[in-house]
């Protein structure tokens, strides 16, 4: 094992794959989080908020988008990589009607293929910044391709899906018709349409949905919980499936879903509890599921159960999101966090996705 050396760059060998942590000159965290980690051909980048260095916010929307992306910009190229490397986003806005206006924004960054994106409506996120977004980049941009199949919103500034040797990154797939550019009135045809898109995707990439690892499902209001779940561990049962309740959705939909899937099933295990998967490797990479509770601590301790049991822990966690409650217990949940975690900590993405509320789930990316 090598001795972790607290530099700019640290890096770290305590798995098969080495993790590098990346720090641009000047950053300023408000949490115990890295605010990027290359583990093998992916860089993984911590969820980043509106504000600049100095912790000033921009007046506008587009400003407030841009001022996200520089400071993504700012770890990706301290990794030696560039914005077209990103893969994979996901943007998280307080109102849901500067969708556009982010997406005007979000366009000017990326000249060559566009990331795969999901976009989704909080409550509040640390900060109070209004837009936040995470990222993945891959090691060689040359070695993605993207999954672009015909929607009726041209506009939007997202490939249907990227490619890359080892996996495959989808799009938020919402429950809306985009051939009709009509979207349902009832909660089980939205559900039916997506998961139609997703079946649509998954052919277009010669492949099919049992090469699902992962899948994030955000639903609104007027979702239910348990008719969407019943749908979707029916639909991909070998899919660690997060399901995270949002304000608000683009189109004013009822559901998004978007995941990550392997391109070689071979490459594929999962873990399963309680007659549901809970975690699913691709590879050398695992993800687990949000799992959820009262206290981040034993929030935590369930997810590492799932880790060990596909080959590691949550000491190699490279990227987690922390679905809070209340972001008021943001500095509380940064106090027991940090105990769960080998310095220096995974990327992180924090957002409140719904009014206040006393649980916490968190979703794990770990590497073996």
């Amino acid at each position: 094992m090598r001795t972790c050396c607290l530099a700019l760059l640290l890096t770290f060998s305590l798995c098969a794959v080495e993790r590098t942590s990346v720090f641009p000159a000047g950053t300023k965290l408000v949490g115990p989080y890295s605010p990027g980690i290359m583990a093998g051909d992916y860089l993984y980048v911590s969820g980043q908020g509106a504000r600049d260095a100095a912790g000033k916010l921009p007046d506008s929307v587009d400003a407030q988008t841009r001022q996200c992306l520089e400071n993504i910009k700012s770890v990706v190229e301290r990794a030696g990589l560039g914005m077209d490397n990103i893969v994979y986003t996901h943007t998280y806005l307080i109102d849901i009607r500067n969708y556009a206006a982010m997406n005007a924004a979000y366009a000017t960054y990326f000249h060559d293929v566009l990331p795969a994106r999901s976009t989704m409506g909080v409550a509040r996120m640390p900060l109070d910044t209004p837009v936040e977004i995470s990222a993945i980049a891959i090691r060689d941009r040359r070695s993605r391709s993207a999954l672009n199949m015909t929607r009726a919103n041209s506009q939007v500034p997202l490939s249907s899906g990227i490619l890359t040797p080892d996996r495959i990154f989808l799009s938020g797939i919402l429950g809306r018709d985009s051939e009709k550019n009509a979207t349902p009135p009832e909660p089980q045809a939205q559900i039916d349409v997506a998961l139609k898109r997703l079946r649509q995707m998954f052919s277009a990439a010669k492949s099919d949905s049992s090469a699902l690892v992962y899948l994030n499902a955000y639903f609104t209001p007027k979702m239910p919980r348990t008719l969407l779940e019943r749908a979707l561990r029916a639909a991909v049962p070998h899919a660690a499936i997060s399901l995270v309740d949002v304000s608000a959705l683009p189109f004013d939909v009822f559901v998004g879903i978007t995941g990550v899937a392997v391109r070689d099933t071979k490459q594929k295990s999962v873990y399963e509890a309680g007659g549901e998967t809970r975690c699913a490797a691709a590879g050398d990479t695992v993800y687990c599921a949000a799992q959820g509770g009262t206290a981040v601590a034993d929030v935590l301790k369930t997810v590492n159960i799932g880790l060990k049991a596909l080959g590691t822990n949550l000491s190699h966690a490279v990227a987690n999101t922390v679905y809070l409650g209340d972001i008021e217990n943001f500095k509380t949940m940064n106090q027991a966090y940090a105990l769960a975690f080998l310095p220096p900590s995974p990327t992180r993405t924090t957002v409140q996705p719904m009014p206040p509320g006393n649980s916490v789930k968190v979703a794990v990316v770990a590497i073996k």
